[in-house]
């Protein structure tokens, strides 16, 4: 976990959880992984809550225990863990952040394949973001109709299937440009050049 708690990517969902309703490490894990979609383990959520308890932002509410299973420890978000909620979303919300993925550091080097190689790389990632996108879309239908969830909490997914809606239209443009040659490739030679000689 981060030195600083606020540099923690879970601490906006799990705060978040909480403010829903109290809860237990595990339940928060598995909504997490299973629900929202956020690969967490209970260690690095069980880290994160005892940093957060520390900062006064949750607190234990009470304990329970269900047949033989370990008692767990119900934490609930307290008034200054709102306040950090609230400065946290609002912070996140105004101030736009580029992350350099493996896929951007790819793209930069893109010339060090074959055009047709590059095309069907693109075109492979495109049917999976659609295969992704349908599944969000599925999933965000299913938790709106049988469970009754509201727009409002399930906004980021919306927000997710239309950024790779946009993703997928610029790859498309993207492979179209290479296939018509409107881009121009390298010409010096490169390992797959090499290795079909």
């Amino acid at each position: 976990m981060p030195a600083n708690t606020l540099d923690n990517p879970h601490l906006i969902p799990v705060l978040g959880l909480l403010a829903e309703s109290p809860a237990h490490v595990y339940q928060i894990a598995s909504t997490l992984s299973q629900e929202r979609g956020i690969p967490v383990s209970r260690a690095s959520i069980g880290r994160l809550m005892e940093a957060m308890q520390r900062e006064g932002w949750v607190a234990p509410l009470r304990t329970e225990q269900s047949g033989n299973r370990p008692v767990r420890t119900v934490y609930h978000i307290t008034g200054k863990g709102w306040a950090a909620l609230a400065r946290q979303v609002n912070q996140y919300i105004r101030n736009p952040e580029v992350h350099i993925s493996h896929f951007i550091g790819a793209l930069s080097y893109l010339g060090a394949v074959k055009p047709g190689t590059a095309i069907d790389a693109l075109h492979q990632r495109i049917k999976r973001l659609k295969e992704t996108s349908r599944q969000l879309e599925q999933d965000r239908i299913s938790a709106t109709q049988s469970q009754g969830i509201t727009r409002l909490h399930l906004i980021e997914i919306e927000y997710v299937v239309h950024q790779i809606g946009s993703e997928i239209h610029w790859l498309d443009s993207l492979a179209n440009e290479i296939t018509s040659g409107s881009i121009t490739w390298p010409t010096h030679a490169h390992p797959e050049k090499k290795e079909d000689s």
